[in-house]
């Protein structure tokens, strides 16, 4: 006579497998979900490789103390790092008038009188450009310097680079109060002036 099937072992049988299969596939989505991410990873990569040295220069720099030795004009001075390297800086943002244009020689003294012989903290961005490394520059107290420039009418600020809107207000604040550069109706921007010099 044949043996019956224990209807309470038959259905511990079936709970057991079916934990094992919803193991399995607990564990195989779990394989497809790492495989996806890596997949994601590795195309993102290849996209920040294929940006160009420079970007990646960008991406990678971080902020870092220098001694201001010298101050070219309202927008460029130079700097000595913590290892002894010495490097032109441009605050990124701004043009100040050249040292040759009205207000040219205060805006430098205004920048001089501001950073010269002080640590300010830079930031490279934007990359280089002939005149130096261009960089966000703050000072000890934590002062944004193409801020101040801005607000004290030294600089125009230079919204082909960045659009930032508390620059935009300082700007607005210092054509409003009619200082330094927007005191005069006649003022010409540096980069208009540059190009009357050269067909000079």
């Amino acid at each position: 006579m044949a043996e019956q099937s224990n209807p309470t072992t038959s259905r511990r049988r079936h709970h057991r497998r079916h934990r094992r299969n919803s193991r399995k596939r607990k564990l195989r989505n779990g394989v497809l979900i790492a495989t996806i991410a890596v997949g994601i990873l590795t195309v993102l990569g290849l996209k920040l490789i294929g940006r160009g040295k420079g970007h990646q220069a960008e991406i990678v720099q971080r902020s870092y103390p220098v001694r201001v030795i010298s101050v070219v004009d309202g927008d460029t001075f130079l700097g000595l790092d913590d290892g002894g390297d010495t490097l032109t800086y441009n605050v990124y943002s701004i043009e100040a008038p050249e040292i040759e244009q009205p207000q040219g020689y205060e805006a430098r003294k205004y920048l001089y009188n501001m950073i010269l012989q002080r640590r300010v903290e830079v930031t490279p961005k934007g990359g280089r450009t002939p005149q130096g490394v261009r960089v966000i520059a703050t000072t000890r107290d934590n002062d944004d310097v193409a801020d101040l420039m801005l607000r004290s009418g030294f600089a125009w600020y230079r919204n082909d680079t960045v659009n930032e809107l508390r620059y935009i207000r300082s700007e607005r604040f210092a054509q409003e109060e009619g200082v330094g550069i927007w005191a005069s109706p006649d003022h010409v921007a540096p980069w208009e002036w540059r190009k009357r010099h050269v067909e000079k």
